[in-house]
């Protein structure tokens, strides 16, 4: 098992060797990538998000001790790294889901509720709203 200063260097190299792949992405550019040359020049926010890079990769593909999941509950899927989605991931996907509509579907009801009833409630005055007249004449509404 190697030691903590052999990790400490290990990681180094993969940040190192990161840091100078994507300096070479962002200053000359990709097509395949759709990223322009000299999209990003700065070396220290260079540095910083190739640091980036690797500590979210990091994180979606380490498994926390003692588990058989990542630190992110194996989200993103990737099978190339062995993430399969949790069942407790999946459930909490399926609650969201439904969640949203019926959220989105409430809204839907409440604005075609407040649609319909202010139509009956303001009466209209030279076809502006009521209220919007009183404003134009200087009281407060």
């Amino acid at each position: 098992m190697p030691t903590k200063e052999g990790r400490r260097s290990h990681k180094k190299l993969w940040i190192a060797l990161l840091c100078r792949y994507y300096s070479d992405v962002f200053t000359r550019g990709r097509d395949a990538y759709a990223i322009q040359p000299n999209a990003l020049s700065d070396p220290q926010k260079l540095r910083a998000m190739s640091a980036f890079f690797w500590w979210t990769a990091w994180a979606a593909s380490t498994d926390r001790p003692g588990t058989d999941v990542s630190y992110t509950q194996n989200w993103p899927h990737e099978p190339l790294i062995g993430n399969q989605p949790t069942g407790g991931a999946t459930v909490w996907i399926v609650i969201s889901i439904v969640l949203l509509l019926r959220g989105c579907a409430a809204w839907c009801g409440t604005l075609v509720l407040t649609l319909t009833i202010s139509k009956v409630t303001w009466p209209k005055a030279n076809g502006r709203c009521a209220r919007k007249q009183r404003w134009h004449t200087g009281k407060p509404p």
